[in-house]
């Protein structure tokens, strides 16, 4: 394969910066994203780059990422020049970016297709009260590790699985082990009941049991003496008895192999975490600091890493609490089944009593699964791409602020979990890389809450994930492409399913999270997610019902626009809160001055709209056909005459 590399150029400061090109399969440690590149770009300033290759005009196809967001771009064979815009020009391409970027290229050449990756370049920003509420979210952020990338202990001990994908991170390798120590604390019992035995021989005038005596003599005739009497085993004309001072007495032991290998096994993770903490701690005081403002401009990165920090801080906590259970564990084991250590530097034989008896498959499990992340540095930590896209940081950002509503409202977190989604192999959706399906309970309500769910047409099997489906192929159309549009699934940030024992069904709402106004939402995004949410999903269970749409927004145009934090778009009616299904503009932000309490209580004041309306339908107007249902929401149905006329601006459909 020839050699490529990518040439940045700054239009506005007249400067270029030469970036290597890397292979996508050879992915760099996460560690490399705590160091601070040298290469410094604006997000306001205007850029357009150059592939570096002795023969460029082989090029025939060209496909840019940011960040792993696609971006328009076109390129030229000739020279080699690749533009983020359409129309040939520099574009300020990294508006979005923060902290860190990097560029993705896609492209097709005489030797096949080729998916490379830039190095990582620091994102500097005008140093205003915008940045400062980014990095705010950032620092909110940090305090849910156990949220985003854990589990509850029913996740662990109810979803237990003996491998899994992409094993390479702290948190991974911090999951794995409160997976383990979960399913290890209810095996001990099992085992103590049941422990592997084996049997010890040692000379001793004092007998045995007479099985084994037996046993013994069967295996040693040498052992009978003759006897003159006539009790005894005749052989011939002869009469022997046994020579019991020659039987050994047989003892049960718990030292055999399985025994060592659990106690050993339990030893080394207690070494292991024990040494971890203080490389953390040591990695936690390497951290940059914030970088001093120069001409009104700062390091975004230096943001990420402050962000960073705390979240560290959060891991050194879960460590420590680790390390206390293992070692509970290893006391309790060592009582239950006392037996020598031995070396543990390989897995273990997979013995019949590993794979069969109850309670030492469990323990098998976890070191298989542990040797698995075994040697995962703590410099791996996966929190930082939280950071590298301030759309994506948001959505995290919102997530975890609808975590601590419900915890606020008195809801109990009873799941956190990840569901993996298949899709096509063209698609633009990637998995996430934290935790999406969120159970949450209280009384009789349940609330399920799906982040970044693929919602797919009926003939997928992973449909019953959400319990909606897809309904038209029919897409809003790219604004100036004069082509049709179709596609097969939706990927909405959020979906919340609300169920209860007093109504028929479940309520869904399905949300967005959009790092704008709550003006721009509403003049510009609002339509088209209305046409995707509300005319082109359906519940699968005909008892079910789509009943809102929520966007979050955030930014804040104008500071008095702060103590409206909510907007309907029925703007012509009375109480527009009350129209089904509910169309709702929700600002979620850090600027300085604004309450969280003010936060949620508008978000509750929606939800509860939701439950009266919803107990209100089946104790008053009960449903039994679709075709009630219909007839009970006929709401959107208004809405579909403006999408003919309103202006939309969409690039993609997911």
């Amino acid at each position: 394969m020839r050699e490529y590399s990518l040439r940045l150029f700054d239009d506005d400061r007249q400067e270029r910066f030469d970036l290597a090109l890397h292979p996508a399969g050879e992915e760099q440690p996460l560690s490399y994203l705590l160091e601070a590149p040298k290469v410094r770009i604006f997000a306001g300033g205007r850029y357009y780059a150059q592939i570096v290759s002795p023969r460029t005009n082989d090029i025939r196809y060209m496909e840019a990422q940011i960040n792993h967001y696609p971006v328009e771009s076109v390129f030229h064979a000739n020279s080699g020049h690749l533009y983020f815009d359409s129309r040939s020009l520099p574009k300020n391409v990294f508006a979005d970016t923060f902290g860190l970027a990097r560029i993705t290229l896609r492209f097709r050449d005489e030797d096949g297709m080729h998916h490379l990756h830039s190095d990582y370049m620091q994102v500097v920003v005008a140093s205003s009260d915008e940045y400062f509420s980014v990095n705010a979210m950032g620092e909110y952020i940090a305090q849910f590790n156990q949220l985003l990338f854990y589990g509850t202990r029913a996740d662990y001990i109810g979803r237990y699985t003996r491998k899994g994908a992409g094993l390479y991170s702290l948190e991974d390798k911090i999951r794995v082990l409160k997976r383990t120590a979960a399913m290890l604390e209810g095996s001990w019992r099992l085992i103590r009941q049941n422990p592997r035995r084996g049997t010890i021989e040692s000379r001793s005038s004092a007998p045995g049991s007479m099985a084994e005596t037996v046993r013994y003599l069967m295996n040693h005739p040498e052992a009978l003496r003759p006897s003159n009497g006539t009790n005894g085993i005749r052989i011939g004309s002869k009469t022997y008895i046994p020579d019991l001072s020659k039987a050994p007495k047989t003892t049960s032991t718990t030292d055999v192999y399985e025994n060592q290998v659990t106690l050993s096994f339990l030893k080394s993770v207690c070494e292991d975490i024990q040494s971890m903490i203080p490389e953390l701690e040591q990695l936690i005081s390497e951290l940059p600091l914030k970088t001093a403002t120069s001409d009104g401009l700062v390091s975004s990165a230096s943001f990420m890493m402050s962000a960073t920090r705390r979240s560290l801080h959060h891991t050194v906590n879960d460590l420590q609490e680790l390390l206390s259970e293992y070692k509970h564990l290893y006391e309790v084991y060592c009582s239950a089944i006392p037996a020598s250590e031995i070396p543990f530097s390989h897995e273990p034989k997979a013995t019949p009593a590993f794979l069969r008896l109850p309670g030492y498959h469990h323990v098998y499990d976890g070191i298989h699964r542990w040797f698995a992340v075994k040697d995962v540095s703590v410099r791996d930590v996966r929190f930082v791409r939280t950071f590298l896209q301030i759309t994506e940081m948001y959505e995290v950002y919102v997530l975890a602020k609808l975590s601590a509503f419900f915890t606020d409202w008195g809801f109990e977190l009873t799941s956190s979990r990840k569901v993996v989604y298949e899709f096509e192999s063209y698609s633009l959706y990637r998995n996430t890389e934290i935790n999406n399906l969120f159970t949450y309970e209280k009384d009789d309500l349940k609330i399920t809450l799906f982040y970044q769910p693929v919602l797919y047409d009926q003939s997928s099997e992973q449909t019953r994930v959400t319990g909606l489906v897809r309904s038209t192929s029919l897409s809003m159309p790219i604004k100036g492409s004069g082509e049709p549009a179709h596609g097969t699934y939706y990927t909405p940030d959020y979906v919340f399913r609300i169920e209860s024992d007093r109504w028929k069904g479940a309520r869904y709402i399905l949300a967005d999270a959009k790092y704008a106004s709550s003006r721009n939402v509403r003049d510009f995004k609002m339509f088209p997610l209305i046409f995707k949410y509300l005319f082109s999903l359906t519940p699968l269970n005909s008892q079910d019902q789509i009943t809102g749409l929520y966007v979050f927004n955030g930014k804040s145009e104008n500071p008095n626009d702060r103590l409206d934090l909510v907007h309907s778009v029925y703007d012509l009616v009375d109480d527009p809160h009350r129209v089904f299904p509910q169309a709702e503009i929700i600002s979620f932000y850090e600027y300085a001055g604004q309450r969280q309490k003010d936060q949620f209580d508008v978000l509750r004041a929606l939800f509860e709209i939701q439950i009266e309306k919803a107990r209100e339908t089946y104790e008053q107007v009960p449903l039994h056909t679709k075709e009630d249902e219909q007839a009970a929401l006929p709401d959107v149905f208004r809405l579909i005459p403006a999408l003919v006329s309103m202006p939309v601006s969409v690039t993609q459909e997911n």
